[in-house]
């Protein structure tokens, strides 16, 4: 027995209870490792990096890759994408649907690219999905009524009646004069009003707008949107924002106006000045949490899911469902993938790739300028007080004079060995690793004579066509994402639109009536021409070109010309596409269509030529026609070829001349740096080798000359010590002459009487 329907209070608070539920997982996954993921990828696009801060003092410069790399790949991808007015093509999947499938497509790309800001939206969301892995786009039916608000003075009363006898218009306020005029009958008298009113506009619209990747849900365990059992949109209303919406105004002012979205990683690294949240102004103008929620839900209690649409406003667990329906359009959201991984929601981004390279090399830089500084200006050893100005030492100027001490010791530089070059050659080798997995490089980036010297023609265009595959595949993942917004935009249309419209497309109006476009289509998007440059493609477009006017002339020789006029639209389709790569838009105005009626015409033109008496000359005719044609067609093209050639020609001269001017000068100048850095290093230690050489000759004179000194003390003494024994020899001598003497001194007896002298 099937269970008791739910009241609607009841079933209210259940699904107020699984959204917070909901929400809750969510934003506590976002806010996990996700969100500083995100944060890191801005600051490192920004060229903040807080993980990696300089030292007080040293180089702060910081390498920025990730930028770089984003910078150089979003345009190519836009160009991809937007190399023509159709963005996307909807083929038929039925006969009967082959004469409204144009209509389709110029419906649903005039949406996007005219009715929306569709350049915004395709820029902002392929940024997102190179910073961030991935882009999210919502396309919804908004049947928001619009108001108007206008002034209108000088009315009579018939015309203020025409004026009011809209349903949706509204007077404000009214004001009456009486206006005197002059008649054949004399002065009258006449009202002439002054209105105020407001004009209520009710039909709805298809909007496209890209979201914060940190401002969308999804629950943790899905791969894709489409099987999702619970995605949202996070942002923020003013209370009176939530009333023009249609919610009731006492639910409204219940809400609280705390909002999480402030104070998320992402945002702060965005706003990277001072900042601080406020409600400044009257209730009305107070922010409000909203979320915008698709759940799948059993809401009339069959045993089967429903996807319903929630708008639930508040902060966590407090707050409130302001409105609830059973949803019967697709989910109005969408990813733009960058590098999409196998089983996994999130895709891998351009960031993902750089991040740890740009760390790298900013170390790099930072030690190779460092080093660059402090060899071109030393530290230097100074004797404390030598120097009577010690700051022309530390803030040097051209033309100063370093004041010293008479006999001061000289200032000594202290030479530092250089490094950089070194730093510099790791840094080349790292922007290599950056071009094998991003394919982003001096090749592709222009026509660089360095890169490409040494190398043949063919070699140069496999290196470019190699590189360039991987930002089309990024482009082709991305186009998965844009293939089902149009899909979304399209079965928006013909539920939605139930009148038809007429636009204005290439100087005429078409008239589109969304209600004629039964059944579903096909839709292709348009990713460019090709998987190389322009050029390329204008050269492989010219040999198809030749070739369909080849087989066209024979044909017509063979004598099947109603089979050789099945190549005309052909021929105009591949020229179409000539001016399209040449970087033209509505490029097919430059040739006239050749549609189904024109067809008919020239059919009829040639079955009444195979009707004439002289069948023979009415084929020739009809021969040197279309080979005239053909000439035409051929000399048009060629010009055109040619001026597009010469064009590019020119161009690439000049891109080649100033790169190889800018190469020069590089070249030059690294070549004078290292010559200046080398004769200073030698300046420096030939100084230091002539004052070691004179410190060395000073000692050992020094040496020399306290053994002299030490060799004449010694002599000295020795002369003296021979002086005093000279000295004491001849006292000796005297004392022994003096004894001998004594000896021969007249001896005399006791008598006195003399003996002699011995």
């Amino acid at each position: 027995m099937a269970d008791k329907k739910r009241s609607k209070a009841d079933l209210e608070l259940d699904l107020a209870s699984i959204v917070a539920g909901e929400i809750g997982a969510a934003t506590h996954l976002d806010d996990s490792d996700t969100s500083v993921q995100r944060s890191k990828e801005i600051d490192y696009y920004n060229g903040y990096m807080p993980d990696l801060v300089a030292p007080h003092g040293k180089s702060q410069v910081v390498s920025r890759d990730t930028s770089d790399v984003i910078g150089w790949m979003q345009p190519g991808i836009a160009r991809l994408f937007l190399s023509s007015d159709r963005m996307a093509m909807f083929e038929e999947t039925k006969p009967e649907q082959a004469e409204h499938s144009d209509h389709v497509t110029i419906s649903a790309n005039h949406t996007f690219l005219k009715d929306n800001p569709g350049y915004e939206i395709l820029n902002e969301a392929t940024f997102d999905a190179l910073l961030h892995g991935d882009g999210f786009v919502k396309a919804f039916w908004d049947d928001t009524p619009e108001t108007e608000v206008s002034e209108h003075t000088g009315l009579s009363e018939d015309q203020l009646s025409y004026l009011l006898q809209d349903d949706s218009v509204e007077v404000l306020a009214q004001e009456v004069e009486e206006q005197q005029i002059e008649t054949p009958e004399g002065i009258m008298s006449i009202p002439v009003f002054s209105v105020k009113i407001q004009r209520t506009i009710t039909s709805g619209k298809i909007c496209v707008e890209c979201i914060e990747p940190e401002n969308f849900l999804i629950n943790k365990d899905a791969h894709t949107i489409r099987e999702a059992r619970f995605t949202a949109h996070r942002c923020e209303k003013t209370r009176s924002e939530l009333i023009e919406m249609g919610f009731k105004r006492s639910d409204v002012e219940e809400l609280p106006t705390w909002s999480d979205s402030d104070f998320t990683d992402e945002k702060t690294a965005r706003n990277t000045s001072d900042w601080q949240h406020a409600n400044i102004g009257d209730d009305s103008t107070n922010t409000v949490e909203l979320y915008e929620c698709y759940i799948q839900a059993d809401v009339d209690n069959d045993g089967v899911s429903e996807t319903c649409q929630i708008f639930y406003a508040g902060h966590g667990a407090a707050g409130n469902i302001l409105d609830w329906q059973v949803w019967e359009d697709a989910n109005p959201f969408h990813q733009i993938p960058c590098n999409p991984l196998p089983h996994k929601f999130e895709s891998q981004s351009i960031a993902d790739l750089t991040m740890d390279v740009q760390q790298i090399k900013t170390q790099l830089q930072r030690g190779g300028l460092d080093n660059t500084y402090e060899t071109n200006r030393p530290m230097k050893e100074v004797e404390t007080g030598s120097v009577l100005n010690p700051d022309i030492l530390t803030t040097p100027k051209f033309g100063g004079i370093i004041q010293k001490k008479k006999g001061s010791t000289p200032i000594i530089p202290h030479v530092i060995p250089y490094t950089a070059d070194k730093s510099f050659a790791a840094i080349s080798y790292f922007d290599q690793v950056i071009e094998m997995r991003t394919g982003v490089s001096r090749s592709t980036m222009a026509l660089d004579p360095e890169a490409l010297q040494n190398q043949t023609a063919t070699a140069a265009n496999n290196a470019k066509d190699s590189a360039y595959s991987k930002i089309e595949l990024v482009a082709r993942n991305m186009a998965e994402g844009w293939r089902q917004v149009f899909e979304t935009i399209h079965e928006l249309t013909v539920k939605h639109q139930d009148r038809s419209r007429q636009i204005k497309l290439r100087d005429k109006w078409i008239e589109l009536n969304p209600k004629s476009w039964e059944g579903k289509f096909n839709v292709t998007i348009n990713v460019g021409l090709g998987t190389g440059t322009r050029e390329r493609d204008m050269i492989l477009l010219q040999q198809v070109l030749a070739n369909q006017n080849m087989a066209m002339e024979r044909l017509h020789v063979a004598g099947l010309s109603q089979k050789a006029m099945e190549y005309i639209p052909l021929i105009r389709d591949t020229m179409v596409k000539i001016a399209e790569s040449a970087g033209f838009q509505n490029a097919d105005t430059f040739y006239p269509e050749f549609d189904d009626q024109a067809m008919q015409e020239a059919m009829q033109v040639l079955e009444q030529q195979k009707s004439q008496p002289d069948p023979v000359m009415m084929q020739e005719q009809a021969k040197a026609q279309a080979q005239i044609q053909i000439e035409q067609v051929k000399a048009q093209s060629a010009q055109q070829l040619k001026q597009m050639e010469l064009q590019a020609q020119v161009q690439a001269d000049q891109v080649r001349a100033g790169i190889e001017r800018e190469d020069k000068v590089a070249q030059i100048q690294v070549q004078r740096d290292k010559e200046q850095a080398q004769l200073e290093a030698d300046v420096t230690l030939e100084r230091e080798r002539t004052k070691n050489d004179t410190l060395k000759h000073a000692d050992q004179l020094k040496l020399d000359m306290a053994k002299l000194e030490s060799t004449e003390r010694i002599a000295a003494e020795k002369l003296r010590l021979e002086e005093l024994k000279l000295t004491q020899q001849a006292e000796l001598e005297r004392e022994k002459i003096k004894a001998s003497l004594h000896k021969k001194t007249i001896m005399r007896d006791e008598s006195g009487r003399a003996i002699g002298i011995q």
